[in-house]
């Protein structure tokens, strides 16, 4: 009887303690938010803190650079919103506008490595591009902590990175971006376009290098689209753990003007928007220079973007091959192959299918008229990367949401997809009626 009344009593208790933790943090967070400021007019003022740098952030590069160039017009278009198989394609509320690209000097600048966005230091600012979305922006990242780049706390404001242990210094150079370098997909459409536009539109001089992360030299299938862009010029690489000191940094606006950092409320996310006339120019760019020559898994038009096996979205992998076999579907393994494979697999395949993931960026090498299918778990749903490429390229890209045994809403655990549903949803995608 007594332990049962112990557990009578128990929800009137955790929620107390619930409570108590809950107002000890926000007190603390708010005392932090009322520091912050102060610490960071102490260090305009040349005293050194801690282990930490405090910047204001700043959506707006122009406001603080030396010049700025428009070198390529705005452009008006329709959101690109996902599209699930078997539902009606949703109408677009209403359109967006990117503004000019634009080029712009920034002098004194400081370049930190981070996974999780882009950014140039100048001062005690931390610029990055315009935003069509308000703060606060989702700037946390899993980096290493004693990397200078890495964010120790961020408010609507303010942002806090680590302090350098090595620094670089470097005349000038075109800065390509930090963000994820490693990642196939950030490092084609985050980094590499701003080096398309310094040769073919703003005609930088060639005597500008390149600063990129050393990180993009370790890929083959990241060095390969740098080196058919580089037309000569040199390449400045800097490690995770150096801070790059630039005294004139040249940045591009990005045209995918809406990327990343995230908002860090994802119910105020909203679609991605995409510059598509000015991609569809770098596009043909690698269409035109990159050696088409097809791997040997390509030679049919239908592809399964199969993972590595230990990979989280392969958890029944094995039966979802033995499905898109039989309908004609080939395995291709991405990672296995340089990028002008990719490039040339792509740009003949008819119909491509698989989990989620940076493999799904060579949408935008796809022949007008092809179509994807890919799953990925329910949150991810308003992050619709791979419909802008389709977009570009004139593909068309659907998505799924998948099952997962781990939480969806910090994206942990293994991906599943029912079997059954793959195969309705391909004979769907090819119109086939076995």
């Amino acid at each position: 009887m007594r332990a049962s009344g112990r557990r009578e009593h128990a929800p009137h208790h955790f929620p107390i303690r619930a409570f108590f933790f809950r107002l000890v943090r926000s007190t603390l967070r708010g005392f932090r938010l009322a520091l912050t400021p102060f610490r960071w007019l102490i260090q305009r003022a040349g005293v050194e803190l801690d282990s930490r740098e405090i910047y204001l952030i700043s959506s707006n590069f122009a406001r603080h650079a030396s010049r700025s160039i428009s070198v390529f017009p705005g452009f008006s278009g329709p959101e690109v919103l996902e599209t699930q198989m078997g539902v009606e394609p949703r109408t677009p509320e209403h359109g967006y506008r990117v503004r000019d690209v634009q080029v712009h000097s920034i002098t004194n600048a400081l370049l930190k490595g981070s996974p999780r966005f882009n950014a140039i230091f100048s001062e005690d600012r931390c610029l990055i591009a315009e935003r069509l979305e308000s703060g606060p922006w989702d700037f946390q990242d899993g980096s290493n902590p004693e990397h200078p780049g890495h964010v120790k706390w961020q408010s609507h404001y303010f942002i806090e990175t680590g302090k350098p242990h090595k620094t670089k210094l470097v005349e000038k150079g075109i800065f390509l971006g930090a963000r994820a370098p490693y990642n196939y997909y950030h490092w084609l459409i985050n980094g590499l376009p701003s080096l398309f536009i310094a040769n073919s539109l703003a005609k930088i001089p060639v005597d500008y290098p390149v600063l990129i992360p050393r990180a993009v030299l370790d890929k083959e299938n990241l060095r390969e689209p740098l080196e058919i862009l580089l037309q000569g010029r040199d390449l400045v690489a800097w490690d995770a753990d150096t801070q790059l000191e630039v005294k004139e940094a040249l940045v591009i606006d990005p045209p995918p003007v809406y990327d990343t950092p995230l908002s860090l409320d994802r119910d105020k996310r909203i679609p991605l928007n995409v510059h598509i006339p000015l991609m569809k120019l770098y596009r043909q760019e690698f269409l035109d220079k990159a050696p088409l020559a097809l791997p040997k898994e390509s030679g049919l038009a239908r592809l399964f973007l199969a993972r590595p096996s230990d990979d989280e979205r392969s958890e029944n992998q094995g039966e979802l091959i033995k499905v898109a076999a039989e309908l004609d579907f080939t395995v291709f393994h991405p990672e296995a192959h340089s990028f002008h494979e990719q490039v040339a697999a792509f740009s003949n395949a008819q119909f491509i299918t698989g989990p989620s993931g940076a493999a799904f960026t060579n949408l935008l090498f796809c022949k007008p008229g092809a179509k994807a299918l890919l799953w990925k778990p329910e949150y991810l749903g308003v992050e619709n990367f791979f419909a802008n490429l389709g977009e570009i390229s004139g593909a068309t890209c659907y998505s799924m949401a998948t099952k997962m045994s781990g939480t969806q809403d910090t994206g942990r655990g293994a991906w599943y997809l029912d079997p059954s549903l793959l195969r309705s949803s391909l004979l769907a995608l090819t119109g086939s009626t076995q």
